[in-house]
């Protein structure tokens, strides 16, 4: 009885893991899409800082803080990395302000998915 309640225990972590990491796929995968829609691409490549920082180095910067990247969208909070070139990213905020919460948040998963 013990042992079949252990394999149930697993399958259920099992499984759970599984829809988590399906469910943060989507959530990457709608996240893509809006960050190319807003032209962000236009600035923020993969892994180049020409421009501006790139996708690897805003995820790394905000590693653990979704809710500051997500202040950071709605302009409630100054970007905690390369704040020089802040001036040409204003006009972005006021993008990204007028996007759905739940696009907000895909955007925010895309970007710490790196």
């Amino acid at each position: 009885m013990f042992k079949k309640s252990v394999k149930v225990l697993v399958l259920a972590s099992v499984c759970g893991l599984i829809w988590t990491s399906a469910s943060i796929a989507q959530y990457a995968k709608k996240g893509k899409e809006v960050f190319q829609r807003l032209g962000c691409t236009a600035c923020h490549s993969e892994s180049s800082s020409a421009v501006a920082p790139s996708v690897k180095e805003i995820s790394k910067a905000y590693a653990g803080k979704p809710k500051d990247l997500e202040d950071f969208f709605l302009g409630k909070r100054e970007p905690i990395i390369d704040k020089s070139r802040f001036g040409a990213m204003k006009s972005f905020i006021n993008l990204t302000k007028k996007i759905s919460p739940e696009e907000r948040q895909a955007l925010v998963k895309y970007l710490l998915s790196f």
